[in-house]
């Protein structure tokens, strides 16, 4: 999320000063946009699916295991923390909390509350991919609000050199496109497909993001 008019002092001295309950009180939009996250979140990552039309992918080996601080143990410290609500939790820092899921959300929040969200670049129909991870911070106005996307990416080309001997991919190698989000929770967008004959890889629907392209070095 672009934030302009950031206010750090103000967002450093909350996230160093609220407890739980403060952020619960003074956020209590963004508080219970946060329960409802992390209970979506761990009954989708238990049972492998995502919730009914949702465009997000099915839910990864690694936010599906059930290793000690993993994700699914993560997501569950944190829902027994909220749904107990002792008053001990509830009296802690935020800064100081061992469930880092809340403390990653509140940090966020907190952030984005001392600041300008700025307009959305129109990703066209990647729009409802990117509103599926952001709902549970920015408001529906916020969402709603769109700028033009000056650079669409709407084709991507790429030639891609063997480092060793600087000739182009041959034609059919199987490459693999990873765009990372600057979303804190979801997989990275994925495309795969093969180059062209020409040794050329070209990709469509990009979303905005740091561009990584894997290929198939077996057939180099």
């Amino acid at each position: 999320v672009g934030l302009t008019n950031f206010n750090y002092d103000t967002y450093f001295s909350e996230y160093s000063t609220w407890t739980v309950n403060d952020f619960k009180t003074k956020d209590a939009w963004g508080y219970s946009q946060m329960v409802a996250w992390i209970n979506l979140r761990l009954q989708e990552y238990t049972s492998g699916q995502r919730e009914t039309g949702s465009p997000l992918p099915a839910p990864s080996a690694e936010q599906r295991s059930t290793a000690a601080y993993g994700i699914i143990d993560m997501l569950t410290k944190a829902k027994t923390a909220l749904s107990t609500a002792s008053s001990t939790f509830m009296a802690t820092r935020l800064a100081d909390l061992q469930e880092t899921a809340i403390r990653s959300f509140s940090m966020k929040r907190i952030a984005i509350r001392n600041g300008t969200v700025q307009p959305l670049l129109d990703l066209g129909t990647l729009n409802a991919r990117r509103e599926a991870m952001l709902k549970w911070l920015l408001t529906t106005a916020q969402l709603g609000n769109f700028a033009d996307n000056p650079s669409p990416d709407s084709l991507l080309e790429v030639q891609i050199l063997n480092s060793e001997t600087d000739l182009p991919v041959p034609a059919g190698t199987k490459f693999t496109v990873i765009v990372e989000s600057d979303i804190y929770e979801e997989n990275p967008f994925t495309q795969t497909g093969v180059a062209g004959l020409d040794g050329l890889i070209q990709v469509t629907g990009l979303p905005l993001g740091d561009c990584t392209i894997i290929i198939d070095e077996a057939a180099l």
